[in-house]
């Protein structure tokens, strides 16, 4: 028995673009991941791909979260929380 604990994070800071509509802070992913190994064949896994963006609007003082922006996850529009289960059947070496 086995627990695995991983964390990946990355950021995106953008450089030399238009400012007069908006000024982007630019995006972040973050993903934590924790696998649980009960035997040598069977694996579960509870983990997060979570993506944010933050802009600040032409004309306004706040700081909001910029979705149409988010430079990350281009094939998962919306962050998302999963449950992995795997199981490995015959021999393995």
């Amino acid at each position: 028995m086995k627990i695995v604990p991983s964390f990946a994070a990355v950021y995106y800071l953008p450089a030399r673009y238009d400012k007069k509509e908006k000024k982007s802070y630019g995006s972040h992913m973050v993903s934590p991941k924790i696998e649980y190994l009960p035997g040598s064949s069977v694996k579960l896994a509870l983990g997060a791909d979570l993506y944010h963006a933050w802009k600040k609007a032409k004309g306004r003082n706040t700081i909001v979260l910029d979705s149409d922006e988010i430079r990350f996850g281009r094939l998962h529009k919306e962050s998302r929380v999963y449950i992995e289960c795997s199981y490995t059947w015959g021999i393995s070496k």
